[in-house]
């Protein structure tokens, strides 16, 4: 009968019997991302199925070594970008120097659009990497061909408002930042939000930029169809300029300051906020807003109660305020010239105007700790605080915040 041959889990022989037995496991090729499936080869060392680097990367989340004690198999953090990081080979950065952060600006004229490339312009000059992506959507064509040729004059129209769109970003841009490089194209999409998002992901960006809506008070930020999806969405930063926002020529980041709630859960976020104004040179203001309560009618426990909470309140913020600043100070983190600021008043409004802005300042919140780590979400607190900020408002999830606080090492 000959030798009896089997089939082998890494290859098939030409011949096969019934006789013959089924491999130990299955020999199909591995699939990219492995699931709950087994691999293709029991053999983990074998050439077709390549063995992932387990130490420790910068898509690692540090809290879930204590999994495991010994280290030997960290575990990648699944909401960040460790599958991209994969695809395309890793750069090395000296420890304690982040990666620089590129930027699209998500541009629509006459809805924003110059002020989001004003503020776009600003960031790319204040330590990003070049060129500056401006994406403009327009509508996307329908797929199917219709016999009255609708189709193709929708096409043609929609193509039409791209070039426009692209031509008037880039004479913008030639006069407002020549200094810089600029990569304008018009993007087709049914969605301008998820459109953006894909266009950052392809292009590699690592922040988007977008303008107020029209309508609303100047100086203002203002949410518009496209800001409110993202500021509750978006797996990346998202930065909003206020309504008519213009940033000087040549202008830069001139000082940063972080919506401190006082809280241990924001505790990350100051520490990466500290980082990028260390990364940039600029001052680091901690600042925290506070809304006085209605007097009560009748006032039954005295007119003063409410002053009484506010002023309690007021102690404990400014304790947390000079024990965020030791902390910094204590791990080598605090940037130079940090301040605190207290601001307060009956409305939202009155409270973010109680303290003073400079020009070219930044303010960063955070994502609130009840969203999905990953992505944005803004709490009703930071968004009333946003939508009465003077200056444009920069919003971080808190996973791209542990990943710029593990990138800068201990």
């Amino acid at each position: 009968m000959g030798v009896h041959l089997d089939r082998h889990p890494g290859r098939l022989h030409h011949r096969l019997h019934r006789h013959h037995r089924a491999a130990p496991q299955g020999a199909e090729p591995a699939p990219a991302v492995q699931g709950a499936r087994l691999p293709g080869d029991p053999d983990h060392h074998h050439r077709r199925l390549p063995v992932p680097d387990r130490r420790a990367a910068a898509g690692d989340d540090p809290r879930l070594r204590r999994l495991d004690p010994a280290g030997t198999a960290l575990l990648r953090d699944p909401r960040t970008a460790g599958i991209r990081a994969r695809q395309e080979p890793p750069v090395d950065h000296p420890r304690g120097a982040q990666a620089p952060v590129s930027i699209l600006v998500g541009y629509l004229p006459d809805k924003g659009g110059r002020a989001a490339l004003d503020l776009g312009a600003q960031l790319a000059r204040s330590g990003t990497v070049e060129p500056l992506v401006v994406a403009t959507v327009v509508p996307q064509p329908w797929s199917t061909p219709s016999m009255a040729r609708v189709d193709a004059e929708f096409a043609d129209w929609s193509r039409q408002q791209g070039e426009v769109a692209a031509n008037r970003a880039r004479e913008h841009l030639a006069i407002a930042a020549p200094d810089l490089e600029v990569d304008v194209r018009a993007v087709p999409g049914r969605s301008i939000p998820r459109t953006l998002v894909a266009q950052a992901q392809e292009t590699g960006c690592d922040l988007i930029v977008l303008g107020s809506s029209p309508d609303g008070a100047l100086g203002q930020v203002v949410i518009g169809a496209t800001a409110d999806p993202l500021l509750h969405s978006s797996p990346m930063p998202v930065a909003v300029a206020p309504r008519g926002y213009r940033n000087a020529a040549g202008g830069t980041v001139g000082r940063i300051t972080f919506s401190y709630a006082a809280t241990d859960d924001c505790a990350g976020m100051l520490d990466a906020t500290a980082g990028w104004a260390r990364r940039l040179g600029v001052p680091l203001r901690i600042a925290t807003f506070g809304v006085r309560g209605r007097t009560m009618y009748p006032p039954e426990i005295g007119f003063g109660a409410e002053d009484a909470v506010l002023d309690q309140w007021t102690a404990q913020v400014l304790q947390a305020q000079e024990r965020a600043v030791q902390d910094l100070a204590a791990h080598g983190r605090l940037p130079d010239g940090t301040t605190t600021a207290l601001g307060t008043g009956r409305g939202w409004s009155e409270a973010v105007d109680e303290i003073d802005w400079e020009p070219g300042e930044i303010l960063v919140v955070g994502s609130s700790s009840q969203g999905p780590l990953a992505r944005v979400f803004l709490g009703s607190k930071a968004l009333k605080i946003v939508r009465h900020a003077p200056v444009p408002v920069l919003v971080v999830p808190d996973a791209v915040a542990a990943q710029e606080v593990l990138a800068e090492g201990p």
